[in-house]
């Protein structure tokens, strides 16, 4: 019993440890682990799943649950972590400075790694996926500025991944349906044609290791609690 009762009490503490609170060379560890797993789903997705799927959602353009999803998807725009937590920020870093350090950090979050997503949509050049099929040509075209040639890798889901993240580190009991939640969200645009699997894939990838990496620049939990 007193085994068994040590090992609970050992599993509800790992529950309850922020990422955020790990040295770096275990949270390291973990952000391999991310860009490992979303590096090889994204390359078995390009050449094995993006394309079938562009196809198979087309058919559902025309649909309630096309809007649907579409509506859902909106928790992607970026503006309102931005400015929610730009606001948040000031006002309650004269009051409660844990509360204002966790709106830093989604604003910091969301903000670097729409940048880094920015970056690498304007390097590769990948074109939509309604692009793909009026065109039938999916092929990189490099340094491209027209926006419709930005489909890799997608803004939508780097910022959804970076708020889970958030979430996740600052209320970690629940992280497990937090990141759940939010990658479900994610792949809604894959249903909207607004990109590819392995672009959401990407997006995931840079939203949720630069959140993690991000989390050890900030106090996050109340150290009396």
């Amino acid at each position: 019993m007193g085994c068994m009762h040590q090992a609970k009490e050992t599993s509800d503490s790992r529950r309850n440890t922020s990422w955020a609170e790990l040295s770096w060379p275990p949270l390291l560890t973990y952000c391999a682990g991310w860009l490992g797993v979303c590096g090889v789903v994204a390359v078995v997705a390009y050449f094995f799943v993006d394309e079938r799927a562009a196809y198979f959602f087309r058919a559902y353009q025309e649909t309630p649950f096309r809007g649907l999803v579409s509506m859902l998807s909106k928790a992607g725009d970026s503006a309102w972590y931005v400015i929610g937590g730009a606001v948040g920020y000031v006002l309650l870093r004269w009051w409660y400075n844990v509360w204002a350090a966790r709106s830093a950090y989604l604003f910091v979050s969301v903000v670097a790694t729409g940048l880094a997503a920015k970056a690498v949509k304007y390097l590769v050049g990948r074109p939509r996926p309604r692009i793909f099929l009026e065109e039938g040509d999916g092929s990189f075209r490099w340094l491209e500025t027209d926006w419709q040639l930005w489909s890799m890798p997608s803004g939508h889901a780097a910022t959804i991944a970076s708020v889970a993240m958030v979430l996740a580190v600052v209320y970690p009991r629940f992280r497990i349906p937090i990141l759940a939640c939010g990658i479900v969200l994610c792949f809604g645009r894959v249903v909207t044609l607004d990109h590819f699997v392995s672009d959401v894939v990407a997006g995931i990838a840079i939203g949720a290791v630069g959140a993690l990496l991000l989390s050890k620049c900030f106090t996050l939990r109340d150290k009396n609690s």
